[in-house]
């Protein structure tokens, strides 16, 4: 079976789970009805499946369709946690569903008090099955707005494999088959229909679990992972990856295993990894270590420690060569000193602090070489943003956020303003907002469609921003979006393979998005997977 995510104006297809399940739904659901575990229901198991079944008369989701061959690689995974939760709303409209008919059950069979009453079952029927209708719509109806206008419609999958054309005019629909018959169905549509298949593959796995770990896109191409955790220890082994050939293979250990950990290009091309936490405990002890990759040797080597020892900050490599580290925690406690790395004399020079002490937050570079430093986590998260000037070393507060953000991405446009979104805790903020650098304020943009925290933001060659999984409403996700800065607004894109958290995005040279790694089901895990838009 196959199932279409529809939007405004944007159709995935993807494969659905097995049938089986919704059959067992609805076979549960008359059950209920027909049986007598419903006291107020009269008829026997047998008599209520097949009312119930003349209602369903096998009609297909939707109506007017193309077949379409799938990959079966892109499988929508639904757990077992939804699976049943599923079962259970089919018992209790089952039940429901007895209860409401218990007039018309209760007058066939009492006669006496209803003497005008019709006695065949059938001239209840249409009654029946209109309630059905109109009890349907109201809840698909709450559905939509649920879903916000993108149900999810299921169809049969057909074994005919299918070539989509569109039309300029968006009027009409073409589908070639694999042999040489050729059929077209006319449709009239408001608005232009995408379809996007294939968006999402999976490449070689990583050698070693990880979260919390970083990705550095090289000079030549490779993608160099460093640290992370797996199985609550504190990784110090790295690994790159080949695009060409989509395989890992390790490379130097660094000299200390860390976490929350940050990784900076510099550029002569060797990455600065800066600080993190070298325990399992949620509070460790930060660590002021820094080492130097070098891509040329595949070798670690140790620099100049840092004066503060932090993990959760930020490293932004600025347009005169220098890093600056700003925020961070010691502990459970924020702190709001910044430093300078010199990758000349590879020394470690105090900046001033910044007016909030903060981590967990962001840091862009904006095209005047100013840094914007938004949102985190203080005595609770926050809605400030301050900007940093290289050439005073100084920092200025800019217009505060309208919503405290933390655990978001940052992301600058190819207009200059920076997009921010994402939010804290279980249930992610829906609400990205822009700032805007001539005038330092903030403002809101199109609403996301599912919130989310620990996620990933990737600006694409066409100006499009893809944000991938994280956590949504306290699950893990699989479901990217992508933003368009024309229009300020989100559309959904097709499933990642695996849903997860704490991962990592790195935009390839051909244009593709590696995402690595991350946390699912609560743990590290190995996969890799690439995004490819093949949406015309």
């Amino acid at each position: 079976m196959d199932c279409l995510l529809t939007t405004n104006n944007t159709t995935t297809l993807f494969d659905s789970p097995s049938i089986w399940t919704g059959y067992i739904s609805v076979a549960v659901a008359v059950f209920f009805f027909g049986s007598s575990l419903v006291p107020a229901a009269k008829y026997p198991v047998g008599d209520g499946w097949a009312s119930g079944h003349f209602g369903w008369f096998d009609l297909s989701g939707i109506l007017l369709t193309v077949s379409q061959s799938i990959d079966s690689s892109r499988l929508l995974t639904v757990n077992m946690k939804k699976r049943i939760i599923g079962c259970s709303l089919a018992i209790v409209a089952g039940t429901l569903f007895g209860l409401v008919f218990t007039p018309s059950t209760y007058i066939q069979d009492h006669q006496d008090k209803y003497p005008g009453a019709m006695k065949n079952g059938l001239n209840y029927i249409f009654a029946m099955y209109t309630g059905i209708l109109l009890t349907s719509s109201v809840y698909y109806g709450i559905y939509l707005i649920f879903k916000r206008n993108r149900p999810y419609i299921c169809i049969e999958k057909s074994t005919t494999t299918s070539t989509l054309i569109m039309s300029s005019s968006a009027s009409s629909l073409s589908s070639t088959t694999s042999t040489t018959t050729t059929t077209t169905s006319v449709i009239t549509i408001s608005a232009p229909i995408i379809i996007a298949m294939r968006e999402w593959t999976m490449t070689g796995n990583m050698n070693v679990a990880r979260m919390y770990h970083t990705a550095s896109t090289l000079a030549n191409g490779y993608v160099l992972v460093t640290g992370g955790e797996s199985s609550d220890a504190s990784l110090n082994s790295a690994e790159l990856y080949n695009p060409s050939t989509g395989t890992w293979t390790n490379t130097g250990n660094m000299n200390v295993g860390r976490r929350h950990h940050k990784a900076s290009t510099l550029t002569n091309g060797h990455v600065l990894v800066t600080g993190g936490c070298t325990s399992s405990d949620i509070n460790c002890v930060a660590i002021k270590s820094v080492e130097l990759y070098n891509p040329s040797t595949g070798t670690w080597a140790n620099t100049g420690n840092m004066n503060v020892g932090r993990q959760h900050h930020t490293a932004s490599t600025l347009p005169n060569g220098y890093v600056l580290i700003a925020g961070g925690k010691i502990g459970a406690s924020p702190i709001n000193s910044a430093e300078l790395y010199n990758p000349l004399r590879g020394i470690w020079t105090s900046t001033r602090n910044m007016n909030f002490a903060r981590y967990d937050h962001t840091a862009s570079i904006l095209a005047n070489g100013h840094v914007l430093v938004a949102g985190g986590v203080a005595s609770g998260n926050s809605d400030t943003a301050e900007l940093y000037n290289p050439s005073t070393g100084t920092w200025t507060t800019t217009g505060d956020m309208r919503f405290f953000q933390s655990c978001h991405t940052a992301t600058i446009l190819a207009n200059g303003s920076v997009l921010v979104a994402g939010f804290s805790g279980k249930i992610g903020r829906i609400n990205p907002e822009l700032y805007n650098p001539s005038t330092g304020t903030w403002t809101t943009t199109g609403i996301m469609n599912h919130g989310r925290c620990a996620h990933t933001a990737s600006l694409l060659a066409n100006g499009y921003v893809l944000v991938t999984n994280g956590k949504s409403g306290g699950d893990y996700s699989h479901s990217p979006e992508l933003y368009n800065p024309s229009t300020n607004t989100w559309t959904m894109t097709g499933n990642m393979n695996v849903a997860r958290m704490y991962h990592t995005a790195s935009t390839l040279a051909n244009g593709y998005v590696l995402v690595t790694g991350g946390e699912s089901s609560e743990d590290a895990i190995n996969t890799a997977e690439l995004y490819q838009s093949i949406s015309p």
